[in-house]
């Protein structure tokens, strides 16, 4: 569709093109070196196949008419070609010249009225552009708010998680029972121990959970922390490696 635009264009810039010179008795002299992108313009644009080819062939239009301002055919050609690489803007101002000299009354008329047929276009031309703005822009909010609501499997995981509690129990030298527990809350494990005056509950420490298996480092030890759905094993040892312990907390809830 836009090959046929192009080639339609051509035909009525070589027809209007020599129409002014069979009009005028005296045509003015025009240089050769105009001549000659005149002419390569032309072979351009009679090869043209897309708006890039006519854009070409305008460049050689504008060179020939700058080396012969009045020479018409360059200049109405150079509105064509421009016309036709979708330049509007420049095709207007390209006809605007072209008025300013001494033409036939149905030519004059026919000039104006082209004139509106391209600010048409060229209206259309720059809203179609706003509209393709808006919705590149609506593509990329949409894929960065793709982006923000795919899950992270190990969030994702935690989330199942959260209010989870696990407990530990073993019996003391006296037979009593010592009981602890880790209770996962959002991204923290809070660790809570029945060791204290008359068997109460109490904290005895929180971390922030970094992954399902993370190392929390305290002065004098270290703890390792494994986590899944069903326990959380915690193994301590010394910072030199000794006095080894490993507790499995089993999943109350």
């Amino acid at each position: 569709m836009k090959t046929k635009s192009i080639a339609i264009a051509w035909l009525v810039c070589a027809a209007i093109s020599a129409l002014l010179q069979i009009s005028r008795a005296e045509p003015p002299a025009v240089p050769e070196e105009a001549r000659k992108y005149f002419v390569m313009g032309t072979t351009l644009m009679n090869e043209s196949r897309s708006a890039d080819d006519a854009a070409l062939a305008a460049g050689k239009f504008k060179q020939a008419a700058e080396l012969a301002p009045q020479w018409l055919a360059a200049r109405r050609c150079l509105a064509d070609a421009r016309e036709a690489a979708g330049d509007y803007a420049g095709a207007i101002a390209d006809l605007k010249i072209y008025q300013q000299f001494k033409l036939p009354e149905d030519e004059t008329r026919k000039i104006q009225d082209k004139i509106y047929v391209l600010e048409a276009k060229q209206e259309k031309a720059a809203k179609d552009k706003e509209q393709s703005a808006m919705n590149a822009a609506q593509q990329v909010r949409a894929a960065q708010e793709a982006a923000a609501e795919k899950t992270n499997p190990e969030d994702d995981f935690f989330k199942k998680l959260d209010g989870a509690r696990y407990s530990y129990s073993c019996r003391d030298d006296d037979g009593s029972t010592n009981t602890s527990s880790i209770e996962i809350k959002g991204k923290t494990l809070i660790m809570m121990c029945n060791g204290f005056a008359r068997h109460q509950w109490g904290e005895i420490g929180r971390c922030e959970i970094q992954g399902r298996e993370f190392i929390r480092q305290l002065q004098y030890m270290r703890e390792v922390y494994r986590i899944s759905d069903t326990a959380i094993t915690q193994t301590s040892e010394n910072n030199d490696g000794s006095a080894r312990s490993i507790h499995v907390h089993r999943r109350e809830r």
